[in-house]
């Protein structure tokens, strides 16, 4: 965490400079990424503080963050790609056969690579750790049930659904890629394949619950995120209101929320739940629920009898 509160603040310290009056649309879009960034960070230092673990729930949350900085990185190498001449936030170059590599060994690009490595937001999978072990255990018997070649075959393969190129031979590789190197981004690929396969059972009506140690181990990257997109969301009519509009909100906002689903895409392949507070009821709504099986919105309540 200490190192991770130093880091934020050099980075803080870069990105005063960033613009430098080159108040272009996209130096603007850049700055605004570059901002929440930071502001994830800072999400980031706070979930840490809460934390006792190296990887319980709030490092996990954390860690969600991580994958923001990916996406962005991922869509500067798409600008780049797409047209060389055109620059990105000048903060990557291609080179080395087409690698994406930070232009400055000590810029905001080569810090936020920093910010990601395994001392920092993406640490290692600690082997020796039995809650980790048994999570990466699990999922690799769930993928081996869903795609298994041997009989008894696994639910894909008996119903047809390994498809073409075949979802099933790319959960058994996942699977043993895994289970190879026990890191963070193998044990999200393989949990995205099955992910898969779920939907492509519940299509035709079979649904295979995952185990609910791995669900509750994973979600929690998505959950994250998905609060993330969930706010941005909801505030962009706030910042119209506030903002002067010379750079675009639609655009800004636009930008924003494709890194943060690129984000969401590299973590799972559900989309978001629909987020909607639930309002604790009133006592008697409760009593009538404990008594007499009546819902809160009234249904089960029973119809008065008229005698006349």
């Amino acid at each position: 965490m200490l190192n991770l509160i130093i880091e934020r603040g050099l980075l803080a310290d870069q990105l005063d400079c960033f613009m430098q009056c080159g108040c272009s649309s996209e130096n603007v879009k850049c700055q605004v990424i570059l901002d929440k960034i930071l502001y994830d960070l800072d999400r980031s230092i706070d979930l840490y503080a809460m934390g006792k673990d190296n990887f319980g729930q709030p490092e996990r949350r954390a860690a969600a963050y991580s994958f923001v900085i990916e996406a962005f990185r991922d869509s500067q190498e798409a600008k780049l790609r797409a047209n060389p001449v055109q620059t990105d936030c000048g903060l990557y170059k291609l080179a080395n056969g087409d690698n994406l590599i930070p232009k400055d060994t000590v810029g905001i690009a080569a810090r936020l690579e920093k910010i990601i490595d395994k001392h920092h937001l993406r640490p290692e999978l600690d082997a020796n750790n039995q809650t980790v072990s048994n999570v990466i255990d699990e999922i690799r018997n769930f993928a081996n049930k869903l795609a298994r070649n041997n009989p008894p075959q696994g639910l894909l393969r008996r119903e047809g659904l390994c498809g073409n190129p075949s979802l099933c031979d790319e959960i058994q590789s996942a699977s043993n890629t895994l289970n190879g190197s026990r890191t963070l981004d193998n044990l999200l690929v393989l949990y995205k394949k099955v992910q898969e396969a779920q939907v492509r059972l519940s299509e035709v009506d079979i649904n295979v619950e995952m185990p609910r140690s791995v669900q509750g181990f994973l979600e929690l990257f998505q959950q994250e995120l998905c609060l993330q997109a969930d706010t941005e969301a909801r505030w962009e009519n706030l910042v119209r209101t506030m903002a002067p509009n010379c750079a675009g909100m639609s655009e800004i906002f636009g930008t924003v929320s494709s890194v943060i689903q690129a984000a969401i895409d590299k973590v799972s392949v559900v989309e978001c739940p629909e987020l909607k507070p639930s309002i604790p009821p009133h006592f008697e709504t409760s009593l009538d629920s404990m008594v007499d099986d009546v819902d809160r919105i009234g249904r089960g309540r029973p119809i008065p009898i008229n005698f006349d």
